[in-house]
Formats: structure tokens, C-alpha cells, sequence
């Protein structure tokens, strides 16, 4: 019995015959799939059960196929096997119908070979007869002229039996050509299918081998089909993304919607039309974590264009690469460095502001020394605290909406001879 929620793709319901009482029983024999996941588990090797005929269904005919099970080793996960299933129903019908094909041929050469011995025998029994009558026309010479007339019939029914005779012997010698010939098509269908299977085997062993590829490649992988980006095929890491989403089958447009999307479809547009690999900047993704919430991720996609076997362009592959953690530790790095600035900066008051929170992240020591005489804080209690907490020069509501104008036009403000009237000593200064 396979497992209740188990996944496994289209292929796979050939194995299974749905009815209500079993509605997951296998259209083979437990033993015989249990045996040979057995032996691979035992083993460590890859088992391969050979036309394996498939009990017809209501919504199925009798079909035969290919099983081939393999072990999968992958760190902090239970041992597993991968199941492949192969269908070779066309082969095995081809193969029953030749060798159908031939017995007929052969029941049939029996029978004229048969036929053609009665005649001969037949033949042989007129001659006898013939030389019977010429024995008994010497003796009964005076009954030669009533006799005359049956030896004529006999004459013209022996010319008959001649002819018929020389007509079996054509079509005998057509038959044997057309014998030889069966035998010469026979070769050559067993040739190529010799061929088609070493072909079938090397297919399944490259698609086994590129499928394996792709499962482990540390990259998020779609493939695309023809002018209107149909979705081919996708990697785990995609599946994760889509849910129970359909996605095959369906443009890439469709599929994924929204703003963030549109850079990524126009590039992807630009590698047909050009048949050229390019690469997109780093975007923002929003993708589903294993609880289902939006994560906010980035990205940067490989498109490159792939070719049919007549070398034309026929589709794209999207490698998709997670960059947050590296975005995040440059970012890290930039922020440790402006820290390192602003702490060095003895002569200036600078401050570094977090645009997301407007808390203050570091300062320099003037800037402290300012707003603790200007605010009234402790120099310990001054890192943390918001931008319109600590602005010494206007009010809150005009500290924030000045940081909210440099944010948005993502350019410096200059604010010449700003005057500020310290706290403790009550003396004005004039800062640029």
C-alpha cells in the first residue's frame, strides 16, 4: 500500500487503480515493489523490474512498464529511494504483434508447403493413371475409339492440372520471396529495437542523471517553453513557492504577477528575442516560507536561452540565486564601517540614523557632547534613541519631516547657519 499523501507525478498513477474500497492499491504486486525496495535498501544498487503489465481500469487500458528504483542519500534526512517509472506499452505491443505476425506468416507457409505436397503427389497419381491408360490402350485397341474420347477429356483435364501445377509453383516462389523479404523486415525491426532500447535506456539514464542535477542545485530553476514563456518544468525549490498552485502549463506572466515581476519578464523577453544569456539586478522577491507567510528575499536571475535540435531558440532557464544573506552582510559591512568613521570623527559631529526606525546607531563624540548639553541626556542613554528625540536645532515634527524629504528624494540637505543655544551654558552656537 503506498502511503497515504505521499507525492508522486503523473507517471505514477499508471500504478495505481483508484476504486472506493482501495482507493491507493497498486496495480502491481506489493511483494514484487516491496522486494525490490528491499533489495536497494540492503544493497545500496539500483533495481530495474522489466514490463511489468498494468491491470486495466475503467479509466485505463493494460499497460507495461519499466520499474526502476535507486537509493537517494542526502545529509539529515531518513534513507529514500526514487522510484522511476518508464512506459513501454508501445514496445511491448510492437514486439507481441511481430512475433503474432510471424507465426501467421509461418502457419501459412506450412499450409501451401502442405498444399503443394498433395498437388505433387496428386501430379504423381496422374501419371501413374496416365501410364495405367496407355497400358490398357496397347491391350484394348479394339476398344480405341470408344476410348478416344475420355483420352481426350483426360488430355485437356491433364493440360488443366499442368497449369495449375505451374500456377502453384509461381505462387510458391512468391511466397518465398515474399518470405525472405518478412525475414529481412524482421532484422531490421529487431535492429532498431535493439537500438530504441539502448536508445530509451541512455534517455532515462541523462534524464535520471540531469533531474539529480537540478534536485541539488543550490539555485531556484524554471524552464520555459516557445514565444509565450509556457512553464516546462521546475525545481523543489520553485515547488515550495507555488504551493498546490498549478503551475505547469501556464504562461510565466500568469504565474508571477505583481510589480516586482515585470523587470524579470521584460529580461526574460529581451533573451528570446536576442538569443543571449543576461543577468538582472538584484530584485526583491516575496516568497512563502513552510508556514505559508511572506518572506521578503532577494534575488538575482541567470536567463539563458535554449535551443531545439535545429538550433533555434525554444525556450529560456531561469536560475534564480538567494542573495539576502549576502545583501544583508554587505550591508553589515557598510554599517560597521560608517560606524568606524562616525566614532573616529573627533572634530565633527556626525551621527549615523537608521532610515527604517530613526533610531540613532552611533555617533561621534562631538555629536554626543552637543546633545547632551543641548537635550539634557546622558551621553549612555543617547544611542538608541529617535531622530525627533535628539535633533537639537528644530522640533521633532520638523527633525522628522526633514529626514523623510532626504529619504524620499535620496538626496543630502544643507542647512547653512543653523543656530543652537546649549542647555547648560547658555551660549549660542552657529553650525553649517
Amino acid at each position: 500500500m503506498m502511503k497515504m499523501g505521499a507525492r508522486y507525478n503523473k507517471a505514477v498513477r499508471l500504478l495505481i487503480v483508484r476504486d472506493r474500497q482501495q482507493p491507493d492499491r497498486l496495480a502491481v504486486h506489493y511483494s514484487q515493489v516491496r522486494n525490490a525496495i528491499d533489495t536497494v535498501f540492503r544493497e545500496r544498487t539500483v533495481m530495474t523490474l522489466h514490463e511489468i503489465e498494468l491491470e486495466a481500469t475503467i479509466m485505463t487500458d493494460t499497460r507495461s512498464v519499466n520499474l526502476t528504483v535507486m537509493p537517494v542519500q542526502m545529509e539529515n534526512l531518513p534513507n529514500l529511494v526514487v522510484i522511476s517509472i518508464t512506459d513501454v506499452t508501445e514496445q511491448v505491443q510492437n514486439r507481441r504483434r511481430l512475433e503474432t505476425a510471424q507465426a501467421e506468416q509461418s502457419k501459412l507457409v506450412d499450409e501451401l508447403s502442405a498444399a503443394n505436397k498433395r498437388l505433387s503427389d496428386m501430379n504423381k497419381g496422374l501419371l501413374d493413371a496416365n501410364e495405367e491408360l496407355q497400358a490398357a490402350n496397347e491391350e484394348l485397341v479394339l476398344a480405341q475409339e470408344e476410348l478416344q474420347a475420355s483420352n481426350e477429356e483426360l488430355e485437356a483435364t491433364n493440360e488443366e492440372l499442368q497449369a495449375t501445377n505451374e500456377e502453384l509453383e509461381t505462387n510458391n516462389e512468391e511466397l518465398q520471396a515474399t518470405n525472405e523479404e518478412l525475414e529481412t523486415t524482421n532484422e531490421e525491426l529487431a535492429s532498431r529495437t535493439v537500438e530504441l532500447k539502448e536508445l530509451s535506456k541512455m534517455l532515462a539514464s541523462e534524464r535520471m542523471r540531469l533531474a539529480q542535477i537540478v534536485e541539488l542545485a543550490p539555485f531556484y530553476i524554471i524552464v520555459l517553453r516557445g514565444p509565450n514563456l509556457i512553464v516546462e518544468a521546475f525545481n523543489p525549490r520553485y515547488a515550495r513557492h507555488f504551493g498546490e498552485q498549478e503551475v505547469i502549463g501556464r504562461p510565466f506572466g500568469e504565474v508571477f504577477k505583481g510589480e516586482e515581476s515585470t523587470t524579470l519578464i521584460n529580461l526574460i523577453q529581451d533573451v528570446y528575442r536576442q538569443d543571449t544569456v543576461l543577468t538582472s539586478p538584484r530584485m526583491l522577491v516575496h516568497l512563502c516560507d513552510e508556514r505559508n507567510e511572506s518572506l521578503e528575499r532577494c534575488f538575482v536571475y541567470t536567463i539563458i536561452p535554449t535551443h531545439g535540435s535545429d538550433g533555434k531558440i525554444d525556450g529560456a532557464c531561469i536560475y534564480g540565486e538567494d542573495v539576502t544573506e549576502q545583501v544583508a552582510r554587505e550591508s553589515e559591512e557598510r554599517r560597521e564601517n560608517l560606524k568606524l568613521m562616525v566614532e573616529h570623527a573627533d572634530q565633527i559631529a556626525l551621527a549615523l540614523i537608521d532610515v527604517q526606525t530613526t533610531e540613532l546607531l552611533q555617533a561621534s563624540p562631538r555629536f554626543l557632547d552637543i546633545i547632551e548639553r543641548a537635550r539634557g541626556y546622558q551621553c549612555s542613554d543617547i544611542i538608541g534613541r529617535k531622530w525627533r528625540e535628539l535633533a537639537p536645532f528644530s522640533s521633532g515634527e520638523e527633525a522628522e519631516e526633514l529626514l523623510n524629504s532626504v529619504i524620499k528624494s535620496h538626496a543630502p540637505r544643507r542647512l547653512p547657519e543653523v543656530r543652537i543655544k546649549l542647555a547648560r551654558d547658555k551660549k549660542e552656537t552657529v553650525w553649517d
